[in-house]
């Protein structure tokens, strides 16, 4: 990794030093199996870092992005449910620099669909992303569109909390719902 002998090169004054050799660290952790029951708490340590840091962090996405998803498939079900809301953050904080994971969150995002108590977290994350990227979250409504309309068909759940979370999701979608209008309307009418 350049950027890591970089670093080390430099020696402690340089400005990425410290934060290089904590995530190095809390990724360690994150990789080894045996050490599964901190991953919460090694994700909400690269968290801190990561606020704290603002877009300084950017370059440290790399590092941490793999581990973060790989952990995402294979934890228990209330981990993933957390991940996936620090998922949001780090959009949040990172914004349209998250570009490149995209295909990979995306890939997660249509896996735990289904799981209804991750949708709020799910939908969550999706409207950072299309805040994040603005124009550039267009391609995406086409594979999302469905899964939501189909939310707003069979929510049973008390208040429809996921049937509102669409509709908050498609609100902050905002102009880029405008090729897809055709097919929410119809599903926006039937709810009145």
């Amino acid at each position: 990794n350049s950027s890591k002998s970089h670093s080390s090169a430099l020696g402690p004054s340089a400005p990425d030093y410290y934060p290089r050799i904590a995530i190095d660290g809390l990724m360690k952790i994150l990789r080894d199996p045996s050490l599964s029951q901190y991953s919460n708490l090694v994700v909400q340590a690269v968290m801190q870092i990561f606020k704290n840091m603002g877009l300084k962090c950017v370059p440290f996405l790399k590092d941490i992005m793999t581990p973060i998803l790989n952990v995402m498939v294979s934890c228990e079900s209330g981990l993933r449910d957390f991940l996936f809301q620090q998922l949001g953050e780090l959009v949040r904080i990172v914004k349209q620099h998250i570009r490149p994971y995209m295909s990979a969150i995306f890939e997660l995002v249509l896996q735990y669909w289904r799981d209804s108590d991750l949708r709020v977290q799910i939908l969550g994350l999706i409207e950072e992303i299309a805040v994040a990227l603005g124009d550039e979250f267009k391609p995406y409504l086409g594979t999302l569109i469905p899964h939501m309309l189909s939310v707003l068909r069979s929510d049973r759940s008390e208040g429809r909390a996921s049937s509102r979370q669409v509709l908050h999701a498609f609100e902050v979608f905002a102009a880029n719902l405008d090729e897809h209008l055709h097919l929410v309307i119809p599903d926006l009418v039937s709810l009145f």
